[in-house]
């Protein structure tokens, strides 16, 4: 993409080579075991680097503007005392750096533990709900002071970022992977209509953007929390939307509802905002994410090669039935409830058991 910052690419062996240098110049030791960790959607490599005294992920990444915003935004929520990893050490024009080891498990793999025990949702509820505590904290204490130079996508989430994810959806979800038809002009019609209402409010919170149960370690019985450097500033239903709307966690009508009641009422002791309109400014603000979503899944299953991403299509499909099929939904949309109605009856709709 025009604009970008980026480090030359390298071998994984250079990569490798780069991060045990910053690995003795740091902690004054070798490593014992270098391990290739999945980094899900991202293009970073993580590595978990082990010795006789400790264990911390290294990441490499060619995207210079991200590494700066991933490491200053962690300084930032470390210095709050937030539950964030800690950056050990960067050689930011090499392109990697190293964190705290936060370990394997994340909130999307103890909500499949507890379905596969027949504990869900009770086995989760604990952690949910502190993640909706901490997501207010992020939005509204997090904000003060952030250095928003780092935003690398922009400063705000405001109506063109809007605008770029309804083609995101469009041109990797309906164009390369759905076979609904559809009206381009009367699709873009809509497209408008969800941009003026969103883009209206204002956005006066950090906006995380990626809030959602894969980015919510459990270390201890603790939540911690990462992938935020693709946050800027913006209106505060969207990172909710984000985590109710999650499309393997599947969580069901009555704890989105209990967690969205939670988030209101934390997010009413930190700031002001109009109550009567939030939820259906959330519900538009989940149809958003949502269909970004669905056109991530296209980018990486198809484009990408990562085949996984495509199980997550028949939820998020479900996911903007649901929304669209709200009676208090606040947007008619007829062209694009016309194309999910559609794909709700394709086979891109069929879930497919779990291995």
């Amino acid at each position: 993409m025009p604009g970008e910052m980026a480090v030359a690419a390298r071998s994984p062996s250079a990569e490798t080579e780069s991060l045990e240098a910053l690995f003795q110049d740091t902690f004054r030791e070798r490593t014992s075991s270098i391990e290739a960790l999945r980094s899900d959607g991202s293009s970073r490599r993580l590595f978990r680097m082990r010795s006789d005294s400790r264990s911390v992920v290294g990441v490499c990444h060619d995207r210079a503007d991200e590494n700066a915003a991933f490491v200053g935004f962690t300084r930032h929520f470390r210095a709050l005392g937030f539950p964030v990893p800690e950056i050990s050490a960067e050689d930011l024009p090499r392109g990697v750096y190293i964190e705290t080891d936060l370990g394997d498990d994340t909130l999307a793999l103890l909500i499949r533990r507890a379905r596969g025990e027949g504990r869900f949702p009770e086995a989760v509820l604990s952690p949910y709900r502190e993640a909706v505590r901490w997501l207010v904290r992020f939005q509204t204490i997090g904000a003060a002071g952030l250095d928003l130079s780092l935003c690398y996508q922009g400063s705000e989430f405001d109506g063109e970022a809007m605008e770029r994810d309804l083609a995101y959806f469009r041109a990797c979800f309906l164009d390369l992977l759905s076979p609904v038809p559809y009206d381009a002009a009367s699709l873009e019609k809509d497209f408008r209509s969800i941009v003026a209402l969103l883009a209206a409010e204002e956005r006066p919170c950090f906006l995380y953007r990626d809030f959602q149960s894969r980015n919510v370690m459990i270390q201890g019985g603790e939540v911690r929390f990462i992938d935020y450097q693709s946050g800027r500033m913006g209106a505060p239903h969207y990172d909710l939307a984000s985590l109710l709307y999650d499309a393997r966690a599947d969580l069901g009508g009555p704890l989105r509802a209990e967690l969205t009641d939670l988030y209101v009422s934390e997010l009413g002791r930190r700031a002001s905002f109009d109550h009567e309109r939030f939820p259906a400014l959330l519900s538009a603000f989940a149809l958003l994410r949502v269909l970004q979503a669905l056109g991530a899944y296209g980018n990486l299953g198809v484009r990408h090669g990562k085949s996984r991403f495509l199980k997550s299509v028949p939820y998020g499909i479900a996911n903007a039935r649901s929304i669209l099929g709200d009676p208090s939904f606040p947007l008619p949309l007829h062209e694009l409830r016309r194309v999910v109605d559609r794909l709700g009856e394709s086979p891109l709709a069929e879930r497919r058991p779990e291995p």
